[in-house]
């Protein structure tokens, strides 16, 4: 199929930013752009959604910049990306309001005037896939790689490590550059992506410590609270306006704790030698664009990748067939064809392995059933961020179903004894597994390849999350 349009979203903790590529006018191929917004012409739009107070399960009245001045009887939500990965949050709820933002945005998308007809006529009503594809270091990479007007000039075995802090965040990469056989580049990856809550905001909640500690004692002469003034004043344009000029002048600046750095010092002990920092073209943009440009070039800039996570299935499939031996000691024989291996987890990749990006492995799987029995099974996928992941009970552990139906799979009649009249019936079967650098996705298909089962998407778990979307149009 045929793509006529690429949308790359970021998905930012304060802001969100989107990038496209028509990928033909009048047959000359276009280069990345990226979407303005609002009268300021500003490259990010707000992530905030406002709610009424009536209850959570209404669809938001306002979003992005489009907010009313009087917010009195309205409930405004923000930051909500900190709720990803948090094991205090309420993660339904956070994910709601992840839809409803990007189905806001996805409105606004169907409508811009800045598209040409015919992709606007296909944006949301036409054929068209949504994938989580990269990280936002990846898609940073992947734009300095692609990108007409390069910063850096790399060279083949040069390290590098990818930094993006934002708000609320921050994500690290630490890649070597590479070429294959045709001397193309590409970057290899030392190591799995990494992210830390180390954003800026973290600034801003000392600066609001600091102000409310300055306040209490003069409380009485404010009308209010003083933890409420420094809220407001750490939200003031004033305090992001005196941020950003930080350094810029000789002033003395009374010093703002930050609560992740002990030694403010720390930041320039001398820890890597022949350094240089530099700073993408366009840093607020980097991470939309690259999406394109990695969909757009067929991610071509990571071949292979370091996988983020451990991927394993539970020995959890009815078995109707006698025991080995070897089994013995951790198989728990329930009735009928309730017994299950427990605590048996065959991890079939480890977090940190190098493996093909979204390359296919099988995995080949043999159940059993008794005579009559309804030849369906759950197929329990693990996944684990846990450098050595131990069993499926690890708190670090997710788990997802898969549910196979062989009722149609070639089966093989095994006699329990070879004495015996009863028997049992054999069914073998594959599960695909097919990793990403953001999600995975796995199906199971019988000897002949036949689908027997839907396919399920597991994200990439990570803590805090690292989300970047992008959206392809197709003919």
């Amino acid at each position: 199929m045929a793509i006529d349009l690429t949308v790359g979203i970021d998905v930012g903790m304060s802001g969100t930013a989107v990038a496209y590529r028509q990928h033909k006018i009048d047959k000359a191929t276009c280069d990345v752009q990226c979407l303005k917004w609002g009268g300021d012409d500003s490259w990010k739009i707000p992530t905030r959604l406002v709610y009424a107070r009536t209850g959570s399960a209404q669809s938001p009245l306002y979003w992005g910049d489009k907010i009313p001045e009087n917010t009195e009887n309205l409930s405004i939500k923000e930051w909500f990306k900190t709720d990803f990965g948090d094991d205090d949050s309420d993660h339904a709820a956070a994910e709601k309001l992840y839809a409803d933002y990007l189905k806001c945005l996805h409105d606004e998308l169907s409508e811009r005037a800045g598209f040409e007809k015919a992709q606007s006529q296909l944006l949301g009503r036409g054929a068209h896939s949504i994938a989580v594809t990269m990280t936002e270091p990846q898609a940073t990479a992947a734009f300095e790689l692609h990108t007409p007007n390069p910063v850096a000039s790399l060279q083949r075995g040069q390290n590098v490590m990818i930094v993006d802090v934002g708000a609320g965040t921050g994500d690290f990469s630490v890649l070597q550059v590479a070429t294959n056989a045709q001397h193309t580049q590409h970057w290899r990856e030392h190591q799995p992506v990494i992210g830390r809550k180390i954003g800026s905001s973290r600034i801003d909640q000392g600066f609001e410590v600091r102000m409310t500690d300055i306040l209490k004692p003069h409380q009485h002469l404010l009308g209010r609270r003083a933890a409420l003034v420094a809220w407001e004043m750490r939200c003031s344009p004033r305090f992001l306006e005196a941020k950003h000029e930080f350094g810029s002048t000789d002033k003395n600046t009374r010093r703002v704790p930050v609560p992740h750095l002990g030694d403010p010092q720390s930041i320039f002990d001398d820890y890597i030698q022949n350094g240089d920092l530099i700073n993408p073209g366009k840093p607020r943009l980097a991470v939309c664009m690259g999406l394109v440009y990695n969909t757009s070039e067929k991610g071509v800039a990571f071949p292979r990748v370091a996988c983020r996570a451990s991927f394993g299935m539970v020995g959890r499939i009815p078995s109707a067939a006698p025991a080995k031996s070897k089994w013995r000691s951790i198989l728990k024989r329930g009735k009928g064809v309730e017994g299950r291996y427990d605590d048996c987890v065959e991890w079939i990749i480890r977090k940190g392995e190098e493996i093909d990006n979204e390359g296919e492995i099988e995995i080949d799987r043999t159940v059993f059933f008794k005579q009559g029995e309804r030849k369906v099974c759950n197929i329990e996928i693990v996944t684990s961020v846990s450098d050595n992941p131990s069993s499926a009970k690890d708190r670090h552990v997710t788990h997802q179903v898969m549910r196979a139906n062989l009722e149609g799979a070639e089966v093989k009649k095994k006699r329990k004894v070879f004495w015996s009249k009863d028997y049992f019936l054999q069914v073998n079967f594959k599960i695909r597994a097919t990793i990403g650098m953001a999600e995975a996705s796995f199906l199971c298909v019988d000897a002949r390849g036949v689908k027997v089962s839907e396919p399920v998407t597991v994200r990439v778990p990570r803590d805090p999350p690292i989300m970047a979307l992008d959206e392809v149009e197709g003919e």
